[in-house]
């Protein structure tokens, strides 16, 4: 499925909302572990997610992909990676973002339902 998806540029972001798409940028994660949500590893099995990962596309845009597990933010801090799931838009309510617990500039697109992420052959 990941080669199915068309592998968009960070400006195309709210046109292709919704779909299942691919995304390549710098995957950031922040570890606390305190923080011990599962969520499924790449082998389907559950792991404390013990970080949390915004994907930096090259324009300087941020998108969340939310919770994912240590082992997976260790080892790909700082890679550049291609991330595969469906593009989500903001929460907006006229001009404002429903979910006051999100401190961004700019609205927040997130990545999920993530099927890969795989680091990108640059």
């Amino acid at each position: 499925m990941s080669q199915d998806a068309p592998l968009i540029a960070p400006s195309a972001l709210a046109e292709n909302a919704g779909r299942v798409v691919r995304l390549a940028g710098t995957y950031r994660a922040e570890f606390d572990p305190v923080h011990k949500m599962p969520v499924l590893d790449a082998d389907g099995r559950s792991a404390p997610a013990a970080c949390v990962v915004l994907l930096a596309l090259d324009d300087g845009t941020f998108v969340d992909l939310a919770n994912r597990p240590a082992e997976e933010g260790h080892r790909l801090d700082g890679q550049r990676v291609i991330a595969t799931g469906e593009l989500s838009a903001p929460l907006l309510g006229g001009d404002e973002l429903l979910d006051e617990a999100v401190a961004a500039e700019e609205p927040l697109y997130s990545l999920i339902h993530l099927t890969i992420i795989e680091k990108a052959d640059s």
